[in-house]
């Protein structure tokens, strides 16, 4: 690295003046001065010197002496041609090795011509020894440091922070970027970012300069066509006069590609674990659904009766929980961190359990009167508890307990899942947590139970313990921070217009669905036509006004969602409701996105239609931006200018 220029002494060239000797002031401050001024002649002969000179040179004070004393005697023999450059034209200046009294000193010596009686100079001299063995060592410091900045396996880089330039830069970063041997002073820092990050690598160094985080991820282009991903430690020095930045360049591409498949890993095992899990449910699951089949058929092949219909009721609805718990389990990818009540989520797992585990293994949950409300994905904790209920279950030979208790104080909530089953020994339960770790027998499962609830309960900042012996049953121990979730937002409902008559168009593909949407419609005041499609409903709105359209979102050829989109683009006040068996918060928010004013979960019951058609009379208090109705132009015949249309260039 490039230091600034050292200091020297002050210029000392002066006119003395002509007259043939020095006046008494000029003479006070020729003695007094503490740099040495000697007078040399044309012929080499000190013909006057000052107290200072005198004692840098070891000059007797006893001065003039015969023979005179010729001043290049004092010079070493490697610096004599400095004098003589010095004493060529007007003057200069140069530092020379001089001897005095047989000891070496460094001098800075100034030569100026001497404009008095006789030809000569007037040299000023001063020992920079000590100057000069500073500067040496400094000399030797910087080399020393520049090898080690060299050899360093992080790339160092200095950056100009007007011009954003590079200054200086060490090999190790060229090589980082696939370019050794190669300079890249003058280059733009920022053009050696990846072509398709560059903004955002931009904006990432900026803000942690900003910020003061010293601290950025950066993706470099690579000569071979690829990039680098670098962690960079960025700092800012004012160094002579001018402000740089300099950045100390990790290669982490390595550790980051890692980390990525290690993510992707834990996503295939966690949805493994999914599978797993519902294997392991699936006797369960097939008994109590075959007993809810049990009552239905003998429900209708009895008289009509008033019990007979609460029976198909109360099966409907067993069935109902049983299919939500399910889909929650398996549902793919996890929900936005969200404020949910936790106990609920046992609540609901214990409940699972209960109907899909062996009649002789009791769940017992006394669930505390306050909720616990926590910041996170009650999916996850879903999948997560339910994977500690079937281990204990597979624990238990025969008749046993399961009993899942709580434990709260002001700054940790506590959940305990005890089992009375067989234990495990200590060299099982050193290795509970490791993925794909098993005592079961093949076809009983991956052993990535375990593994799965600790990644959960870490993910939400949170422990996890076991306790357990052989014979004397297990204890799972999990332990969270109590922190206030945060406020979520309130927004006002989607609702929709008045309809322009109580007539509804019913979609759905599945016609025993469609009629039995229609009888629930029909028994609430409601003029009904069902269809099976998307282009048949477009026809009849085509045909005549509609005040609402209830359509199923997953049907053949073209969805609910693209219908949604086609009646908020050219029948803006007609309400859309979609049905779909996947009701959950990322679905609800796709469907309001596509225009739908309500989603109804299915199965749903009479009152729940009620409440929504309730809901869907407020007057509407505006309409959704809906993109693009996602139709060709077959279905969706919008006038060309609509910014909706799917197929508008």
């Amino acid at each position: 690295m490039a230091s600034c220029a050292r200091p020297d002494i002050p210029d000392a060239r002066a006119d003395l003046g002509a007259s043939p000797s020095l006046s008494e002031h000029y003479r006070l401050l020729f003695e007094s001065a503490p740099i040495g001024f000697v007078r040399v002649s044309a012929q080499d002969h000190i013909e006057d010197v000052n107290v200072a000179a005198r004692r840098l040179l070891g000059i007797d004070a006893a001065w003039p002496e015969q023979p005179p004393l010729a001043f290049t005697a004092f010079f070493s023999a490697g610096s004599l041609p400095l004098w003589l450059d010095l004493t060529k034209g007007s003057g200069g200046s140069a530092r020379a090795s001089m001897v005095a009294e047989r000891r070496p000193f460094t001098a800075e010596v100034r030569t100026v011509p001497w404009r008095g009686p006789g030809d000569g100079w007037l040299v000023v001299i001063a020992d920079v020894t000590e100057l000069s063995e500073a500067r040496a060592r400094q000399l030797e410091a910087e080399e020393r440091f520049g090898q080690v900045v060299q050899q360093m396996s992080d790339g160092l880089v200095v950056v100009d922070e007007k011009t954003g330039l590079i200054e200086d830069h060490n090999e190790s970063f060229a090589g980082i970027l696939g370019r050794n041997g190669e300079s890249l002073v003058g280059l733009a820092h920022e053009e050696l970012f990846s072509a398709e990050h560059a903004a955002d690598q931009r904006t990432a160094l900026r803000q942690a300069l900003r910020d003061g985080r010293q601290h950025a991820l950066i993706r470099y282009a690579h000569a071979d066509g690829g990039e680098r991903v670098a962690d960079v430690t960025i700092g800012a020095v004012q160094a002579c006069g001018a402000g740089l930045e300099y950045l100390v360049v990790r290669d982490v591409t390595a550790r980051t590609r890692a980390a990525e498949e290690r993510s992707r890993v834990e996503a295939r095992m966690a949805e493994t674990q999914k599978l797993e899990a519902l294997g392991l449910l699936a006797a369960g699951v097939a008994h109590d659904m075959n007993n809810l089949l049990t009552a239905v058929l003998a429900a209708t092949e009895l008289p009509p009766t008033e019990e007979t219909l609460a029976d198909l009721r109360a099966a409907a609805l067993r069935g109902r929980e049983l299919t939500e718990r399910l889909l929650a389990v398996s549902r793919r990818k996890p929900l936005r961190s969200r404020a949910f009540d936790l106990l609920g989520v046992v609540d609901d797992v214990v409940a699972l359990a209960r109907r899909t585990f062996r009649r002789e293994i009791a769940v017992l949950f006394e669930r505390p009167s306050t909720p616990w409300m926590v910041e996170g994905d009650p999916g996850q904790w879903d999948q997560a508890l339910l994977n500690l209920l079937i281990n204990s279950r597979d624990a238990i030979y025969g008749a046993g307990t399961i009993t899942i208790a709580t434990e709260a104080t002001a700054n940790v909530r506590t959940i305990l899942v005890r089992d009375d089953g067989a234990g495990m020994p200590p060299e099982v339960l050193r290795r509970a947590f490791e993925p794909f770790f098993s005592t079961k027998t093949e076809g009983q499962g991956t052993g990535l139970g375990l593994a799965h609830v600790r990644a959960v309960v870490a993910s939400h900042g949170g422990t996890i313990a076991i306790e357990s012996s052989p014979g004397e049953g297990t204890t799972v121990r999990l332990e969270l921070e109590h922190r206030a979730p945060r406020a979520a937002s309130v927004s006002s409902p989607r609702v929709s217009a008045a309809p322009h008559a109580r007539t509804a168009l019913v979609v759905d593909d599945e016609p025993f669905v469609g009629k039995a949407v229609g009888r629930l419609l029909a028994r609430k005041g409601w003029t009904v036509v069902g269809v099976s499609s998307v282009s048949d409903a477009v026809k009849q709105l085509e045909s005549r006004p509609f005040g609402l359209v209830l359509t199923d979102r997953s049907m053949p050829q073209m969805t609910g969602d693209q219908l949604c989109r086609a009646v908020r683009c050219r029948w803006p006040d007609t309400a859309v409701a979609v049905m779909t068996g996947l009701a959950d918060d990322e679905n609800v928010i796709a469907l309001e996105a596509s225009g739908a004013d309500a989603v109804l979960s299915k199965p749903f019951s009479s009152d729940e239609l009620g409440g929504m058609l309730e809901a869907l009379e407020v007057e509407r208090t505006g309409t959704a931006d809906v993109p693009s109705c996602g139709l060709p132009q077959s279905v969706c015949s919008c006038a060309p200018s609509c910014s909706r249309r799917a197929d508008k260039p």
